[in-house]
């Protein structure tokens, strides 16, 4: 591949002597993608969130694959990983989202498909498309406008590089109550165990936590579980600092698949309503609310943020 077709926005990188072995080799890349059936919301809550993350992490580690870009959006996720075969990541990605669905469906009393029937990959060959893909992988929630750069996101997982607490305050186990004590030890023989946090762990893991305990742990759980190869990501760019301005200053392409671009901030808008409007509902099941319930939902959301009815459709599953 020939310098000159290296995107400008990668320019600043061409002088760096540690660039050069990935133009002269043949690196691969992947992006993995998985979206909900229908494009319907599935991340309603943080615990949906965590016991996604977890499970991914858990068949990461028993795969030995490298992660490289991570991200959770509402109804959809990414990642990117680097120097795989097809059939790998077919088996890994079937794994992720039947052990998910499973899990999904048991939570909320549901039964049926939960992601689309066929998961995404689409491979990254020269190191312009790979740093791209990257790029896109971790701006999607910026994109979505959900945030003003990547690092920002939690579920981007860069706010944790040499950061234990990027999101809460610091865990000083000296100063813990009897069930932060508890709810650590069992999140670390969870790990142990190469398990993933189902919601009934989770359950436990927050019963008799304070806000700012829950905050705290959800930090130790991603620390714990962390699958993304920071030194591969840094091998890429040169440093840390290197790929941070790159992914802010690039926005990346992705045109081999289909993705679900426009405003996700709406979802977490139409999250809050629906929170204000049934406060005792503690687990959102969308698909078992009333059609009256429904209809309340749909005027308040068009009365009070602007939405599109696609996203209404997406978020109610309709």
């Amino acid at each position: 591949m020939h310098v000159a077709n290296i995107s400008p926005h990668f320019m600043f990188l061409i002088d760096r002597e540690w660039l050069l072995p990935y133009l002269e080799q043949k690196m691969t890349a992947h992006h993995l993608y998985m979206k909900g059936k229908n494009w319907w919301g599935i991340f309603y809550r943080i615990e949906d969130c965590i016991m996604y993350f977890t499970t991914f992490s858990v068949f990461a580690k028993r795969s030995e694959m490298v992660f490289v870009a991570f991200s959770i959006m509402f109804n959809h996720t990414h990642a990117t990983t680097l120097n795989e075969t097809k059939q790998r990541i077919t088996l890994f990605q079937r794994q992720v989202g039947v052990s998910t669905a499973h899990t999904y469906n048991r939570e909320y009393g549901r039964e049926g498909q939960l992601w689309h029937h066929s998961y995404g990959s689409s491979l990254k060959i020269a190191i312009k498309r790979i740093l791209s893909n990257v790029a896109y992988v971790f701006n999607n929630s910026v994109a979505g406008k959900m945030n003003r750069r990547a690092i920002e996101n939690r579920w981007t997982l860069l706010a944790y590089y040499k950061n234990n607490h990027p999101f809460s305050e610091p865990i000083v186990r000296e100063k813990c109550s009897i069930n932060m004590r508890r709810a650590i030890k069992l999140v670390d023989i969870t790990y142990e165990n190469d398990e993933p946090l189902n919601y009934a762990l989770q359950r436990r893991l927050y019963s008799g936590l304070s806000k700012k305990e829950k905050a705290q742990i959800v930090d130790y759980i991603i620390v714990k579980y962390n699958f993304l190869d920071y030194e591969a990501l840094v091998g890429l760019y040169g440093s840390f600092e290197n790929a941070i301005i790159a992914i802010d200053s690039n926005a990346g392409t992705e045109y081999d698949m289909e993705d679900d671009t426009g405003d996700h901030s709406c979802y977490m808008k139409m999250l809050s309503i629906t929170r204000q409007l049934f406060p005792n509902i503690k687990k959102l099941n969308v698909e078992k609310l009333s059609d009256e319930q429904k209809g309340r939902l749909t005027k308040a959301f068009y009365a009070n943020i602007i939405v599109k009815p696609e996203n209404i459709r997406k978020f109610l599953h309709l």
